[in-house]
């Protein structure tokens, strides 16, 4: 592969998606939806890999202070175009 960004594992983001509750095949919604959101968007193109590297380290933040879904919600777009990557 030649590429501005080393490569993303698809399969990562794919375990994520299976484990919070999914809207459709290119986002994922984690908390309770009348808390503010907070929307990710980690990258439109399929050589922006390092949006999905960002994703990686957001979920596990979330994961690791789950406090924090207290007051918000997170709308995660990992990447718009996934059919680019895979």
């Amino acid at each position: 592969y030649v590429c501005w960004f080393p490569p993303y594992n698809l399969s990562k983001i794919n375990d994520f998606m299976k484990r919070f509750s999914s809207i459709n095949e290119n986002v994922f919604a984690v908390g309770n939806p009348t808390n503010k959101k907070i929307v990710l968007l980690a990258g439109q193109h399929p050589g922006e890999t390092m949006g999905l590297f960002f994703i990686e380290g957001a979920i596990n933040a979330i994961n690791n202070c789950p406090n924090i879904l207290n007051d918000f919600s997170f709308v995660i777009f990992p990447t718009i175009n996934r059919k680019g990557i895979e």
